[in-house]
């Protein structure tokens, strides 16, 4: 992901790799498109989410470890996020697509890109199966709001389908850490703002 400033001259402010966080950045009618906040400072928008870069064996046993190596191990696990342990066989499932023009398009997710800090960050703590469409900031700037589709058991069609229960959510306070994210009976995190039973039509 590139920064330029908009000058005579066209400079290249600066460059982040975001592979490793985002794997394609969905950019049609349905999901929508990358959104500015306010200060221009941010940007937000859904993007697949990558697989894991790397799976457990089952099979093998840990290597017994030096006390020093324990000790690096768990300043270098200190700095780095939590990751989700996926085990080897996780890779062979197979993972339905959205289909119907989205092909190619199985997980999404909400991502932030902080241009201060050149970082490219997902929001954690969705619903499970809940697909985030159209984010945009609020007046904050820092708060998001964003219509999710609801389908719990198979991913169905989104563009000729419009009956989809669709409804508005919004994050205050967008959390990027797993050791930040709320209990998961707390409902002041995403909030839908249209009263519940009630969804939109698109």
């Amino acid at each position: 992901m590139e920064v330029w400033r908009e000058t005579s001259s066209q400079s290249l402010v600066s460059t982040t790799k975001v592979t490793d966080k985002v794997a394609k950045i969905y950019n049609d009618p349905v999901f929508g498109g990358i959104k500015w906040n306010r200060d221009e400072t941010k940007i937000c928008f859904v993007g697949e989410v990558p697989d894991p870069a790397a799976f457990k064996n089952p099979f093998e046993t840990d290597k017994k470890k030096s006390e020093e190596e324990k000790k690096e191990e768990n300043k270098e696990s200190e700095n780095e996020k939590e990751k989700e342990e996926k085990w080897q066989d996780d890779k062979f499932l197979h993972t339905r697509e959205f289909g119907e023009q989205l092909v190619g398009k199985k997980s999404a997710g909400l991502f932030v890109f902080d241009l201060k800090e050149t970082k490219l960050e997902r929001v954690l703590g969705l619903p499970d199966h809940l697909y985030p469409q159209c984010p945009v900031f609020d007046q904050s700037g820092s708060g998001l709001v964003f219509s999710g589709v609801k389908m719990p058991h198979f991913k169905f069609g989104l563009i000729f389908c419009l009956n989809r229960p669709t409804a508005l959510y919004y994050i205050q306070s967008p959390v990027f850490d797993k050791k930040e994210l709320p209990k998961e009976d707390d409902t002041q995190y995403v909030k839908q703002i249209n009263p519940e039973g009630e969804y939109l039509a698109f």
